[in-house]
Parts: C-alpha cells; structure tokens; sequence
C-alpha cells in the first residue's frame, strides 16, 4: 500500500524536476543565443569600416576641443579619444585603455631615442618610416608588408595609385591573415582620412584640399599610425585618429 501511495507523489515530482531542467536549458539556449547574436555584432563591427570609425573619432575631439597651430601632446589626444568612443560605442570600444595605448607609445618613442632618427632626410615621413622600423623590430610587421609601406606609401605620390598599389598588394594569395589585416586597415583609413580632410574646415585641410604633397604624410600618419597598436579593430582607430590630429596640428 505504501509504495502505491508513494506513487503519484513520485509521478508529481517528476513532472516539475522535467519541467524545471526544460525551463533551465530554455533560459541556457536563450543566453547562448543571446551571446552568440552579440558576438556576431561585435565582429561585424569590428570587420567594418575602420576608416568611417577613425573620421568618427576625429569628429568628437574637434566638437569638443578649440585646437590652433600648436602641437597637440599625444597623451591629452590618446585620452580624449578613447573617452569619446567609449562614450559612442561602449561595447566594441570596451577593451580600450587609453595607459596601455600610452604605455606603448612611450615605448617607440624610447625606441625613437635609442636608434636615433635616421629617416630626418626624408622630414615629411620620417615618423612614419619610425613607425613601420619599430613594428619591425618587435617582428609585429612581415618583411612583405614593411617592403610594401616603405615602397609605396611613405613617400610623395599620387592618392589613387597608391590605392591602386594597395589593392593589388591585397589580391596576393600568399598573404596571411594577419598581414592581411594590416593593410586592410591601412586601406581602409586610408580612403577615409583623404575624404576627412578634403573636407574638414581644421588646420591644415586646405593644403590637402589643394593638393600640397607634404599635407600627404597627415592621411599616411593616419593610415600607418593606427598600427603602432594594433593590426586592427578598436585599438588601431584609436591609433590612428590621435596619429592624425598630432600629424595634423604638428
């Protein structure tokens, strides 16, 4: 008798205990699918145009800063910046720490101070080609990729063949991903600085505008300047828009 009484109560038990687990692998498929549709934003923000982020950022500093001839200390640019995109795009820009960007700027520029400039023949460049030696010395950049910069970009010359240049450098099937990255970003605010500055009303955009060869080395600083901290994604737009505003009010 006792064991049918226990029975139903048995039976009862299970119904909610299966129910229960059902609720909890619901509520787990949801967090699953939830994390999952975040990821894929993430990465389709971070596939993105970089450039339209670079302008974006150069946007916020000059809405909220008067800027003139004088030079713009990095640390102030890098601060601000990353402030302003973390306050734009708090998700994708959430990593972004404005002492490490800092931190690894003191560290090319010690660089800098120990090898000695030897690219002060070529003035308009010579941070740039800094830059891509630095990369080389910590073997963040290929030997492909630092040939490339150096041949075809840091240097005077013509906006759309040097885009030409790019393209075709981006069609070699032996490039990896990561060298890959590089100059897809290096594209990408490439385009987007030269449509920036054509247009902006700041210091030096008039002789972009007009075509002055040496205004060239702000769209490149832009363009290379964002690698200094990253391949890609939140880091190098960070990068890149305080390269451009030192570049620009330099």
């Amino acid at each position: 008798m006792k064991r049918l009484f226990l029975l139903p109560i048995l039976l009862v038990l299970t119904f909610f205990v299966t129910n229960s687990c059902n609720a909890s692998n619901d509520d787990y498929v949801i967090q699953q699918e939830n994390s999952t549709n975040n990821r894929s934003g993430n990465e389709k923000r971070r596939n993105s145009d970089l450039g339209f982020l670079h302008n974006t950022a150069l946007d916020l500093y000059y809405e909220n800063n008067q800027t003139n001839s004088s030079k713009i200390e990095y640390r102030n640019a890098i601060s601000s910046i990353t402030s302003y995109m973390k306050k734009y795009d708090e998700f994708y820009f959430l990593e972004v720490d404005s002492k490490k960007l800092i931190g690894r700027y003191n560290n090319f520029v010690s660089y800098k101070k120990k090898t000695g400039n030897v690219n002060e023949k070529d003035e308009d460049y010579s941070e740039m080609h800094d830059t891509v030696d630095y990369l080389k010395s910590i073997k963040e950049i290929s030997e492909a990729n630092y040939r490339f910069l150096v041949k075809n970009l840091l240097k005077d010359g013509d906006y759309e063949t040097s885009l030409k240049e790019i393209d075709l450098y981006l069609t070699n099937n032996k490039l990896g991903t990561y060298d890959k990255e590089q100059i897809e970003t290096v594209r990408s605010i490439y385009i987007s600085s030269n449509e920036y500055w054509k247009t902006s009303k700041t210091f030096k955009s008039r002789a972009v505008r007009r075509g002055d060869p040496k205004s060239r080395a702000v769209i490149i600083a832009d363009a290379v300047g964002g690698l200094l901290w990253a391949s890609t994604g939140p880091f190098a737009v960070v990068g890149a828009a305080a390269c451009s505003l030192i570049a620009n009010e330099a």
